[in-house]
C-alpha cells in the first residue's frame, strides 16, 4: 500500500487526525472530534505521553490497523517526517531507505524520524554517501547500524579532525589512512558498486520466469516450483534464528549483513555455507544426488532432463562451484542425517560441515569437555584454530577433509609450533595440544609422529563418542561463528 496523501493515507488516519509534528504536546482533542472507539486508543496514549497519534496503529483497530502482518508499506520521507510518532510505534521487519542521501543531515526531522523507526533489518541505498563531508557518512551509518561508528563527537575527533588539521603536504595521505580505517570498521556493512563495474557493450539485463515458448513469450514451468527441503531448509532456518537472537544482544554489529550473505550461500547449495565449496564428481549419478540437495539445482536438472540436454552441454557458473580435484569428492548417504538445528550433531553430520563450521564445532565440543571458555582464532594466526582456557589450557588445530584417512603432518606441526606464540601472547601455559579431523582416522605414520611431538590426535570416531556426552547443535555452531575471534 502507498502511504501518502494521493494514496492510502486517509484510510489509516484517525478521525480528526492531522500532521503529527504540528501539535502542542498535551493539547486536548479538538472539540469537533468525538471520543469514539477509534479515538479511545489515541486518547489513552495522548494522556500517557503527551503525544497525539494520527494513524491507526495497534490491535484496537483490528483489520483496519496500519501495522497488519505481511503488509508492505511504501511511503515518502515527507510522510515519514509528518507521521513519525505513529510510524515509530510499529515493529517493522524490514525498513529500506532508497535515495538515503535525503537523511544525511542529523538535524532535520526526516532523519530523526528515520533513526527512530524500529526494525529487525535496515537497508540504505544511495549513490552519494558523502556529499559535503564525512559527517554525512556517519549519519547514514548511524541510521543503518546505530553505534557502529560511535557518537558523532567521537567520530569527528577520530576521522574528521585529522583531515582538517593535516598540512597541505600530508592531507592526501591522511585521507587515505582515514578511508582505510573507515573501511575496516564498516566494510562488513557495505556493498559498493561503481558505474565502471558494468562492462560496456553488454545487452541490458532481462529476467525471465519460465520456459521460452517462442521469441516473445515465456510460460510458467512446474519444474521451477521447488522449495527448500532437508539440509538446505534446516541451515536456512538456523541462520535466521541465530541472527534474530543476536539482535537482542548489545553488540550485534554486522551480524545481520553477515546473515544475509550466509542465506545467499545456502540458497545456492547448503554445502556453500560459510565459504564452503562444492566439488562436482565425475560420477553423474552421485553428482545428481548432491545437486538435488539444492532446490535451484534440482529445478535445473529437471528442466535439462525434460529438454533432453546433457549436463555437460549446459552452462552452469556459480562462482563457488569448483571443478578442481573432481574425483576426490566424498559423497555421503544422507539417510538418517540429523538435521534439526536444536538436535545434537552425529558422525554423519560432521561430513556436512564446512571448514569454518568444523572449527566452531570443535570449539563448542571442547569448551564443554574442559569446562572452560573456548575461542576461535583469526585466520593466519599462530597456528591453532581454537584456544580453550579451562581445567586445562588447550590449543587445537582443526582439519576438515573429504578423505577417509588423514595422512598429513600439517595439523600436527601447526599446533605444536603454535604453542610458544600463544604462551607469550596470552601469558598462559598450555598443557595440552590437540589435532582434530573429521576423517575416520590417521595413518600409522602420523600417529607415530604424534607421540614424538606430544600431540593428541582425534578423529571422527573419537568425536562421535564425545558427542554422546557433550552434544553440539547447529544453532550453537552458527552462533559461535558470529562471535568475535580471539584478539579481535
Amino acid at each position: 500500500m502507498i502511504l501518502q496523501a494521493a494514496g492510502d493515507l486517509q484510510k489509516f488516519k484517525l478521525q480528526g487526525g492531522g500532521i503529527e509534528i504540528r501539535q502542542n504536546v498535551g493539547a486536548p482533542l479538538p472539540e469537533d472530534v468525538q471520543d469514539t472507539s477509534e479515538n479511545a486508543h489515541d486518547k489513552k496514549d495522548r494522556d500517557n505521553n503527551g503525544i497525539r497519534y494520527a494513524l491507526k496503529v495497534g490491535k484496537t483497530f483490528g483489520s483496519h490497523r496500519l501495522d497488519m502482518g505481511r503488509r508492505l508499506v511504501i511511503t515518502t520521507y515527507q510522510t515519514l517526517r509528518d507521521y513519525q510518532f505513529s510510524l515509530c510505534r510499529i515493529d517493522w521487519s524490514f525498513v529500506i531507505f532508497d535515495e538515503a542521501q535525503h537523511i544525511k543531515n542529523p538535524n532535520i526531522l526526516a532523519t530523526r524520524a528515520a533513526k527512530g523507526l524500529k526494525a529487525q533489518f535496515k537497508l540504505l541505498t544511495t549513490g552519494t554517501p558523502v556529499e559535503n563531508h564525512l559527517g554525512d557518512f556517519w549519519c547514514l551509518m548511524d541510521t543503518a547500524s546505530p553505534g557502529t561508528l560511535g557518537a558523532y563527537q567521537s567520530f569527528r575527533k577520530t576521522y574528521i579532525a585529522p583531515i582538517r588539521q593535516a598540512g597541505a603536504s600530508e592531507v592526501s595521505q591522511v585521507r587515505l589512512d582515514v578511508g582505510r580505517q573507515l573501511r575496516k570498521e564498516t566494510g562488513a556493512l557495505m556493498l559498493r558498486r561503481l558505474k565502471e563495474d558494468n562492462i560496456e557493450g553488454l545487452p541490458s539485463k532481462t529476467f525471465h520466469l519460465g520456459i521460452k515458448v517462442d521469441d516473445d513469450h515465456y510460460a510458467y514451468h512446474a519444474a521451477l516450483d521447488k522449495t527448500m527441503q532437508g539440509e538446505q531448509l534446516q541451515r536456512y532456518n538456523t541462520i535466521i534464528d541465530v541472527v534474530l537472537e543476536s539482535k537482542e544482544q548489545e553488540d550485534s554489529r554486522g551480524q545481520t549483513l553477515s546473515g544475509l550473505h550466509r542465506l545467499r550461500e545456502i540458497s545456492l547449495h547448503p554445502f556453500l555455507l560459510n565459504q564452503g565449496t562444492l566439488n562436482a564428481p565425475k560420477n553423474i549419478e552421485k553428482a545428481r544426488d548432491t545437486f538435488k540437495l539444492s532446490g535451484k539445482l534440482h529445478s535445473l536438472l529437471s528442466i535439462l532432463d525434460e529438454k533432453k540436454i546433457l549436463l555437460k552441454d549446459a552452462v552452469v557458473t556459480p562462482e563457488e562451484v569448483s571443478g578442481e580435484d573432481m574425483s576426490r569428492f566424498n559423497f555421503i548417504n544422507f539417510e538418517g542425517v540429523n538435521s534439526g538445528s536444536d538436535e545434537s550433531l552425529d558422525g554423519n553430520s560432521l561430513k556436512l560441515l564446512s571448514w569454518q563450521e568444523f572449527e566452531a564445532f570443535c570449539a563448542e565440543l571442547y569448551q564443554q569437555y574442559y569446562e572452560g571458555t573456548a575461542s576461535l582464532t583469526p585466520p593466519k594466526d599462530h597456528g591453532a584454530d581454537v584456544v580453550v582456557l579451562g581445567r586445562e589450557n588447550v590449543l587445537i588445530q582443526c582439519k576438515s577433509t573429504s578423505q577417509k584417512r588423514y595422512n598429513s603432518l600439517d595439523s600436527l606441526k601447526d599446533v605444536y609450533f603454535s604453542k610458544p606464540g600463544y604462551e607469550e601472547k596470552m601469558n598462559k601455559n598450555f598443557q595440552t595440544l590437540i589435532a582434530v579431523t573429521n576423517a575416520n582416522g590417521y595413518s600409522k605414520r602420523i600417529l607415530k609422529e604424534a607421540e614424538v611431538y606430544g600431540v593428541q590426535m582425534v578423529s571422527r570416531k573419537t568425536l562421535e563418542k564425545l558427542l554422546k556426552k557433550f552434544p553440539v547443535t547447529r544453532r550453537q555452531i552458527q552462533r559461535r561463528l558470529l562471535e568475535p575471534k580471539l584478539f579481535e
